[in-house]
């Protein structure tokens, strides 16, 4: 009877099949991993763009209808100068209406906001429009956050 000789381990084939599946594997959690981080940054971003855009508004519509079409006539005042109306201004560099600055944390510097006020006299309402758009390396993003709220005369 011929003695059959038991071999123990494995192939080489074996081994580089087992390889390749644990490499795909790895890819695969590596960008799953990857993209759930870049997606937790763009959210983070996106808040603090909310944040800034919701302030502003307030700030702004709080000013009142009387105050905000007496801005939009005259051209130049102080408070269109302090908020930099109609173009984007850093957030540091915007000054309320008492000429105060509000000091916001690290993260909020790369952001800039531009306030709108348009004015429908006939309707007695006036457009109060916010927009936020941040800077990465040194390039300003293709689309911002835009938030608006009308202010009325009656209300």
């Amino acid at each position: 009877m011929p003695r059959t000789e038991l071999r123990s381990g494995f192939s080489f084939l074996e081994i580089l099949a087992a390889t390749i599946f644990l490499m795909v594997c790895l890819t695969f959690l590596y960008s799953t991993l990857s993209s759930s981080q870049r997606g937790t940054a763009d959210s983070y971003r996106e808040t603090i763009a909310y944040t800034l855009a919701g302030e502003a508004v307030e700030w702004v519509a709080g000013l009142g209808y009387e105050r905000l079409c007496e801005i939009a006539r005259t051209p130049g005042n102080v408070v269109e100068s302090r908020l930099g109306l109609g173009s984007f201004r850093p957030v540091a560099a915007v000054a309320y209406d008492d000429g105060s600055t509000a000091t916001y944390p690290e993260d909020y510097t790369p952001f800039e906001r531009k306030v709108e006020v348009i004015p429908d006299v006939a309707a007695r309402l006036v457009l109060v429009r916010v927009t936020v758009q941040a800077r990465e390396f040194g390039f300003i993003r293709r689309h911002g956050i835009v938030l608006e709220r009308i202010v009325g005369a009656d209300y």
